[in-house]
């Protein structure tokens, strides 16, 4: 735990009680925190304070993504209100909900989320890609790319380079994904985007290349098929 000079933290606890029979009920035995503090200095109180309501809120949040993470939706969101219940300004937990709703498809909510949690770490470069993906989804180009723009990353790049493809301007799609695997020549999705760029330029033999270096690179069985089944396709049209 934090160390604070005129304080120390101690955890607490209790087994529970036993039953007639002496074997422990079914509740687990609880434990909590408690600051050993002057409780008539106000910086100890408030150490104390925020310190508590940290960890629970941490706890909820956590809770929240664990639930998020099997499909429990609602119970996922649960857990995060009752996380900002404890602390509006909690970034992170905006964000969750934010991609909690962007898996349901929900691109309005996500972004009613998103853009909360950006009011509270307006720096926070995450926040402008989950933005930008939420205004590609809801086909609102000029929107994702006003976000996307402000950051530097392969994935923000590879999705600029892919909404330029969808616009139709290929030429500006090959700059943005030859700089997504310059800045990470590891980053697998803009190979298969720079395959699609070059096969809508009728450059196939560029297209191939890009496609075979994606395709060495992926392993799900359904995904390697249908990559495969493009290089076939280019191998006759060369």
């Amino acid at each position: 735990f934090d160390y604070y000079p005129k304080g120390s933290l101690y955890r607490l606890y209790r087994e529970s009680p036993r039953s007639k029979e002496g074997r422990k009920p079914l509740e687990q035995s609880w434990e909590f925190y408690a600051l050993r503090f002057d409780p008539y200095q106000a910086s100890h109180r408030d150490f104390f304070n925020s310190q508590i309501l940290s960890y629970y809120m941490s706890g909820r949040n956590n809770l929240g993504l664990k639930y998020s993470a099997g499909g429990d939706y609602e119970n996922a969101l649960a857990n995060y209100n009752r996380a900002l219940s404890y602390n509006l300004d909690f970034y992170e937990t905006y964000n969750n909900i934010g991609i909690l709703y962007y898996y349901k498809r929900d691109f309005e909510s996500a972004l009613r989320y998103y853009s909360s949690a950006l009011r509270h770490k307006p720096d926070e470069a995450s926040l402008f890609y989950n933005i930008g993906l939420a205004y590609r989804e809801l086909n609102d180009y000029n929107k994702a790319l006003e976000y996307l723009m402000q950051i530097q990353t392969p994935s923000s790049y590879n999705e600029i380079g892919y909404i330029f493809l969808n616009l139709g301007e290929l030429d500006a799609a090959e700059l943005k994904l030859k700089e997504a695997v310059k800045l990470n020549p590891s980053y697998e999705p803009a190979y298969y985007n720079l395959g699609l760029v070059y096969e809508k330029k009728s450059q196939y033999m560029l297209a191939e290349k890009y496609y075979k270096i994606y395709y060495d690179s992926i392993s799900d069985p359904a995904e390697r098929k249908q990559v495969y089944n493009k290089l076939e396709e280019l191998r006759r049209i060369n």
